[in-house]
């Protein structure tokens, strides 16, 4: 085959698009993009599992610098327990367990009900992750597809 032909192809298939996905673009792309955001709901069954009450607590750690971005109880929001955080396009593990009141949520339980999911926030992404509490005990982490 001809030099110039094998050229021209080359160039063919560069003009065309074949780059790298946009999942697989350099660091500072996504960076462009700016921060995502990550929502954590917690959903506790209805009736209460613990009698008393309980606190919801989370962990939420960036994979690959092991920076730990969230460690504590959860506020209660309006309807549930959440956490909104912007974050850097990456990934994170999210730790979810219970600490069941004991009298009153002065004094709490050991942990109980834990449950974790490893998180992938791309740039300029909103990603909710859905904390459920069934009434049959343990801890699902639900995430919603998309970002």
């Amino acid at each position: 085959m001809p030099l110039a032909l094998v050229l021209t192809v080359m160039l063919a298939i560069v003009a065309s698009g074949c780059g790298p996905a946009s999942e697989d673009r350099a660091p500072a792309d996504r960076a462009a993009a700016g921060p995502g955001r990550l929502t954590v709901v917690h959903v506790r069954p209805q009736p209460p599992r613990y009698i008393e009450g309980a606190v919801s607590h989370v962990t939420l750690v960036r994979l690959d610098t092991g920076e730990v971005i969230h460690e504590g109880p959860l506020a209660d929001g309006p309807v549930a327990p959440r956490f909104t955080r912007e974050l850097p396009a990456a990934r994170y593990r999210l730790v979810s367990f219970q600490r069941p009141c004991s009298g009153n949520c002065e004094m709490l339980d050991p942990p109980t009900d834990r449950c974790e999911r490893t998180i992938e926030v791309g740039p300029g992404a909103d990603r909710e992750a859905t904390v459920v509490l069934p009434r049959s005990g343990g801890c699902v982490i639900e995430v919603a597809a998309g970002g």
